[in-house]
């Protein structure tokens, strides 16, 4: 029993990691992009 809602915690813990992680990498990527076009623009 312990086991199994240890293993459902860790889980979700991954999940929201994953979320937060997708979330960084496309404001990365947005913020990155817009450098780029910064630089082009000029």
């Amino acid at each position: 029993m312990m086991k199994k809602k240890e293993n459902i915690k860790l889980s979700r813990f991954i999940t929201n990691l994953m979320c937060k992680v997708k979330e960084y990498s496309i404001d990365f990527s947005n913020h990155v992009y817009g450098e780029i076009n910064a630089i082009l623009k000029q």
